[in-house]
């Protein structure tokens, strides 16, 4: 049997300022964090469950920069390999309208 070695998580945060060109193409703040865990899906495949991303900076001297994000991905399945366009389009139209769904019931409560 095959053992894989794999990133499952990271956690960071910025000790320092990053410039970019010395800072006049940019920088990014000190202070920023990110996170990302995975997830292992099948024997041989891992997928991002959860990015999260908080960093502020600027961008050529000129433009200030934010960025928080966080994103949480779940119940990975896997797809048929020889699976059809229009197939494709109706699975993720059931799993679009289901989750719709539970957001629904979640606001009523």
């Amino acid at each position: 049997m095959l053992r894989l070695k794999r990133l499952v998580a990271m956690r960071g945060q910025l000790m320092d300022r990053v410039d970019f060109g010395y800072g006049l193409l940019g920088y990014v703040e000190k202070g920023g964090t990110f996170a990302i865990q995975r997830e292992q899906v099948s024997a041989t495949r891992w997928k991002a469950s959860l990015i999260e991303v908080h960093v502020q900076g600027r961008v050529l001297m000129f433009r200030n920069v934010s960025k928080d994000q966080q994103e949480v991905r779940t119940d990975f399945r896997p797809v048929p390999h020889d699976i059809s366009l229009a197939s494709a389009k109706e699975l993720l139209d059931r799993a679009a309208s289901s989750r719709m769904e539970v957001r629904l019931e979640e606001s009523r409560r």
